[in-house]
């Protein structure tokens, strides 16, 4: 993992650097530098973030700080209500509560799949 990788899954996932910063733990600053690449990546680190952007791609609506979904016409509309709620409820929560809050929400979606899982 590089930093062009962790910058296009940050877009990708609607995550920010501050985010990045408060889930590894180290000051922005630290984040910035290792995006321009003046910072090596420890292995631990990107480990974290590798689960942290696998879960966002798991779970992506309660994963966003500001979820919101296509239009299909290449804006973004407002997911619902709940989802907001969601969202808002889980920035309250420190990074690795909600990633331990998603690993157990991803395993019980896969021990338990919808009917829409299911018809995939």
């Amino acid at each position: 993992m590089n930093a062009d990788d962790i910058k296009k899954e940050l877009a990708r996932a609607g995550h920010t650097r501050a985010q990045l910063a408060q889930l590894l733990k180290l000051d922005p600053s630290a984040i910035t530098r290792l995006l321009q690449g003046k910072r090596q990546l420890k292995a631990a680190e990107a480990d974290k973030i590798r689960e942290w952007f696998a879960l966002a791609r798991l779970h992506p609506a309660v994963t966003l700080q500001n979820p919101q979904e296509s239009d299909g016409q290449g804006g973004t509309v407002k997911q619902s209500a709940f989802f907001e709620t969601a969202a808002q409820l889980l920035a309250t929560f420190s990074i690795d509560d909600r990633i331990k809050l998603l690993r157990r929400a991803a395993e019980i979606s896969e021990a338990h799949p919808t009917e829409e899982a299911t018809a995939r």
